[in-house]
């Protein structure tokens, strides 16, 4: 009992030093000595890790298991001791992983003696920071949007830090901390030497600038790229940009095999403003500066890649070279190990270790969610093909077996998470790499955590009905719970087993093996089609984040798998009545069903309000409807008062639920906010709810307390200055409130911080003139605008909304100050001339065109293509001067902006749909000296043909602005590149709801907008024989294209074309 009570005395001890949780400095203690290690996180490829040295756990285990096994030995008669024994065993920490096992542990009386060795240079190791943060401190200089925050002081990140719940900005770790560790770290890196070149950069391009470091939020600005530069000095000018070294660091970068023009090449490429000139120059441009004959290597460390990957947003066509080169680059290192001694030791490069593939993985896959989703299956392959396979190799021990199955897990789940691009859509390509995995893994034997369930899971309910799915929904009841209805006798065999989705299944499978349902798995089961109970519900396409809540995820399934308001109230105030406080994901489930019934509503009065008589075939109408649960939208409740759900009171309105639950104390997170904004029925409600989450003054409104200045003169035609005092704002919190200015063009911006002291604001109209037009700066628009121009935001949803607000025609309603009446062809006119500099503007910004943006662009087009008609005047044509200068006020301005925009307009859409498919116009043609002969063509996973293919709608669209405005041999283009990517465009026709309906819709409009343009509703202000089609050798091989594919129909009908400018006509087109 003496030795128990001195045993549980030495653990209070510990407790009190706080040594398995504390992240301090351990200190010693003076019985048993201690050494003194410090504890600090650590990155692992899939998170943080708390890392304690091995040495001090050792020791430390050692003492307290030497005198437990004595204990054990005096104790081994009685109960209660053993349950003491097995309390302390089991007060451990889980990082130490004691057994009780003598023999595993030096003993204590050993240590004693001296036998116990310190590995000082482990130690020195082990406190050493990450050489990357000199790195990131330097790109820090550039500006902080130009690669991503560490959120540690080591410049490692945390991945469980927790984003505030505001509108401001993600604060990142003061720079501070980063000195600091530099401070600290007296080694020399080649990650160290490249920081110098790049201050050196820096304080070249801006003299007397290093140190002012932008705000966050305003860009990435600052340091363009001077690769461009490097290209055209001479080589004494390039080593001006070689920062003075010391003999060591000279030394460092001899032992490495580089030069310091290579060192001067990798700064250059991280620096450099435009992702896709990095990414092109590091795939192609590594080996030499050859413009000036400097010799170089085309060796580029591991670290330049990483870092590239590491920018905030990389471009679809950046990211296509960064993903061949890393596949390449991983196939090169990993080829070494079968080499001779003496080149290996010549190349002084090794094959990648795991850590580093996982990594790799890691950063593309999170640019592929951004903007490119079909490549996640050849990322996956990286996986598959390079960290699978090294397990094969080695003879792998039981703990290293473990953690590759956590890998393996964890890249099922990263794989899972929500692309930016179309979520829904991008379903089918994680599963596809997901089944890809999976399959691999089952060749190891390697088998599914109930994280990879969950991921599996997660992806299986996005994904479109299957037809028995379909089928199983058609047999449900209206009445709730939607039990099946048979149709038929031969529906009475179709029980619950028939009636479970894929998602159920793959649930079932995971309890199977051994892993009990919790709250999380609960709600992805009631979204599958059955509550836990085994009741029906709707199967609902959902994406369920792994965050917990608790019960909260199973009421919010509860309430989004239902089909009508009524239904999903009911579901509402069962919740109510089972928890004491009524979660934010509940109360954000019920906002959703209010404003997608809204929705639904007025969708139906519009189509009722529409007069038309025309009948169309089914080729043109949508012949197969959508089922509950495959979109967002609501039912009308059912008629039958025995279907009917009882409710003891009615739904409420969106606003009195908001202020319901901002009564009742819930604080809704960001992603609420966020919706409800973009959804607000007034510009008030909008205000509101930008101030929900705020406490005194929201941000970028007015304060009564400090009154703005008076407005200042005209500028001209230069643009004014835009303010510099914003507050820090998150990308999501600017593009919500650019979306409520957008959407009410007709809102009161005075309650509104100015952006520009200037009443108006000019746009040029003729590039390489001084000709513009001025824009109230008071307009919704335009203040939307300018702020965007201020934070140069790199969300695409905020420049989306610029996009979608320019074709509607009541935004451009009192927006010029030069053209303020009503016409038919000024404002679509306008419009166009706007989204040109939108797009300037978003390029600007480090961004690019997704396929939503394009198709905004074309209809915008659309809308202006007649004024190129109406305004059409010819030097020399008095009679069509008159005509023009009586119809239009100030039309003569007009018609030359229409001239103009009737060549460039085409010309602008077909360079971003070549831009959008295919990437920028440049050839990459990777550099493959560095492969030998028998790795190149090796690389196993195909990447994608295109970088995106536009849906059905987006192509309709292109084909109506490019025929619209007369450009029939874009048209010709469009077809040639749908007959390349016809395997492309049937995926997606078979995955889209009626997709066969719109492809051929698209074919149609190609044949009528290519013979008779001027037939179009859009074309009624003027006169048909104004507007020629194309010519009969064009149209005959464009159907000859066509036919080429007998998939599409082959060349459509008169019937078709008649029934198509008719359908235009009703407007359901």
């Amino acid at each position: 009992m003496a030795l128990l009570a001195h045993l549980l005395a030495m653990l209070a001890q510990l407790a009190n030093h706080h040594f398995f949780s504390s992240p301090t400095t351990l200190k010693a203690g003076e019985n048993p000595p201690f050494l003194e290690l410090s504890q600090r996180n650590v990155r692992s490829p899939y998170g943080l890790r708390k890392h304690h040295a091995r040495l001090r756990l050792k020791e430390v285990d050692s003492n307290i298991i030497d005198q437990a096994s004595s204990l054990e030995e005096q104790a081994s008669d009685g109960e209660k001791q053993r349950e003491a024994l097995s309390d302390l065993a089991d007060g451990l920490s889980s990082g130490s992983k004691v057994k009780i096992e003598r023999q595993e542990y030096d003993s204590l009386t050993k240590y004693e003696k001296g036998n116990f060795k310190i590995d000082q240079m482990d130690i020195a190791k082990r406190e050493r920071p990450s050489p990357s943060v000199h790195l990131i401190r330097a790109l820090q200089l550039i500006g902080k949007g130009h690669l991503m925050e560490p959120t540690c002081a080591d410049g490692r990140f945390d991945q469980k830090a927790s984003s505030k719940s505001t509108w401001e900005s993600e604060h990142t770790r003061d720079t501070l901390g980063l000195d600091q560790e530099i401070q600290r770290d007296t080694s020399i890196s080649l990650q160290s030497i490249t920081a110098k070149f790049i201050r050196r950069q820096i304080e070249e391009s801006r003299p007397g600038s290093v140190g002012e470091e932008e705000e966050e939020g305003f860009g990435v600005s600052g340091v363009s790229g001077v690769l461009e530069g490097l290209k055209l000095v001479s080589k004494e000018g390039i080593d001006r940009l070689i920062p003075p070294l010391s003999g060591e660091e000279n030394d460092h970068i001899m032992q490495e095999g580089f030069t310091t023009h290579d060192v001067l090449l990798w700064s250059t490429i991280l620096t450099e403003k435009d992702s896709f000139l990095a990414a092109y120059s590091l795939a192609t441009e590594a080996a030499s500066l050859a413009c000036v004959e400097i010799q170089g290597t085309a060796r580029v460390p591991l670290f330049v890649l990483n870092f590239s990957l590491r920018r905030r947003f990389i471009a679809a066509d950046a990211l296509q070279v960064l993903l061949q080169y890393a596949m390449e680059y991983i196939e090169y290192r990993n080829s070494m190990h079968s080499e001779q001694a003496e080149e290996l030791q010549h190349r002084r490069l090794g094959p990648l270790d795991l850590s580093s593939i996982f990594l790799l993985f890691i950063r593309l896959l999170r640019h592929a969610r951004k903007v490119w989703p079909a490549a996640i299956v050849p990322i996956t392959s990286i996986i598959i093909d390079h960290y699978l396979p090294s397990y094969t190799k080695i003879k792998v021990n039981p703990s290293e077996r473990q953690f590759c199955t956590e890998q393996c897990n964890v890249a099922l789940h990263l794989i899972s998470l929500q692309t930016s691009l179309n979520p829904m859509d991008s379903a089918a390509y994680q599963q596809r790499a997901q089944f890809d995995l999976l399959r691999a893994m089952a060749g190891l034997l390697l088998p599914a955590t109930r994280l990879g369930h969950n991921a599996v899971t997660s992806v299986l309910l996005r994904l479109e009905k299957t037809p028995q799915e379909r089928d199983w929904a058609r047999l449900k009841a209206a009445s709730w719970p939607p039990f099946r209805r048979s149709r038929t006798r031969l529906d009475d065999a179709k029980g619950a087993e028939y009636g479970k989705s894929r998602a159920g299944r793959a649930l079932d499978y995971m309890q199977q093996y051994g892993y009990p349902l919790k709250n999380i798995d609960r709600a992805m089961k009631i979204m599958s089609g059955f509550h836990v109970d085994g009741s029906p519900t709707i199967q609902t396409r959902e994406i369920i984040s792994g965050k917990a809540h608790g019960s909260a995820q199973m009421w919010a399934a509860m309430v989004t798998s239902t089909r009508t308001l009524p239904e999903a109230w009911a579901c509402f105030l069962r919740c109510k009545e089972f928890v004491t406080q009524t979660h934010h994901l509940v109360y954000h489930a019920m906002l959703k069903k209010i404003i997608y019934d809204r929705i639904r509503l007025d969708s139906l009065q519009e189509v009722r309000s529409r007069d038309s008589h025309f009948q169309s075939s089914d080729w043109f109408n949508d012949t197969e409807s959508a089922l509950p649960g495959d979109g967002r939208q609501t039912l009308p409740a059912p008629e039958d008062p025995t279907d009917a759900i009882y409710i003891p009171s009615e739904p409420p309105s969106l606003e009195s639920l908001f202020d319901q639950m901002i009564s009742d104390g819930v604080v809704p997170e960001t992603p609420q906010l966020e919706f409800l904004m973009a959804h607000s029925p007034t510009f008030p409600f909008g205000l509101k709810v930008w101030a929900a989450n705020t406490s005194g003054t929201p941000p970028l409104m007015k304060d009564v307390l400090h009154p703005e200045m008076p407005f200042s003169e005209h500028p001209g035609p230069h643009e004014p200055p835009l303010r510099t005092d914003l507050p820090p704002l998150s990308a999501s919190a600017i593009a919500s409130l650019i979306g409520l200015l957008c959407k009410f063009p007709d809102a009161d911006t005075s309650s509104l911080l100015r952006i520009t002291n200037v009443k108006s604001f000019p746009i040029l109209t003729l590039p390489g003139t001084l000709k513009y037009w001025a824009f109230h700066t008071g307009h919704p628009f335009i203040h939307a605008y300018l702020l965007l121009k201020t934070y140069k935001t790199p969300s695409r949803r905020a420049w989306l909304h610029l996009l979608t607000a320019l074709e509607s025609a009541k935004t451009m309603e009192n927006l010029s100050m030069d053209f303020s009446w009503k016409t038919d062809a000024s404002h679509p006119l306008i419009a166009l001339v706007l989204s040109q500099h939108v797009v300037a503007s978003l390029k600007e910004s480090g961004l690019e065109i997704d396929p939503d943006m394009f198709k905004r662009l074309c209809t915008i087009a659309q809308h202006a293509a007649p004024a190129h008609y109406a305004l059409k005047w010819e030097p020399g044509d008095q009679t069509n001067r008159l005509r023009i200068s009586r119809k239009f006020r100030n039309g003569l301005r007009l018609a030359s902006v229409a001239n103009y925009q009737s060549k460039a307009c085409p010309q602008f859409l077909r360079s971003l749909f070549t831009n959008l498919v295919n990437g920028r116009d440049v050839t990459f043609r990777p550099r493959r000296q560095q492969l030998k002969p028998r790795l190149r063509g090796s690389i196993s996973a195909s990447l994608p043909a295109h970088l995106a293919v536009p849906d059905l709608a987006t192509l309709h669209a292109y084909v109506r602005a490019l025929g619209l405005f007369g450009d029939f041999e874009g048209v010709y283009s469009l077809v040639r590149w749908m007959v390349g990517a016809k395997e492309d465009i049937s995926k997606l026709t078979a995955r889209k709801l009626n997709g066969m309906n719109r492809l051929k819709r698209c074919i149609v409009a190609v044949r009528a907008l290519l013979e008779s343009p001027g037939r179009d509703v859009g074309m009624k202000i003027v006169e048909e024989k104004a507007i020629e089609g194309a010519s009969e050798e064009l149209i005959a091989i464009v159907k000859e294209q066509i036919e080429s594919v007998p998939e599409w129909g082959g060349w459509p009908s008169d019937e078709m074309v008649e029934q198509y400018f008719g359908t235009m006509e009703d407007g359901r087109a």
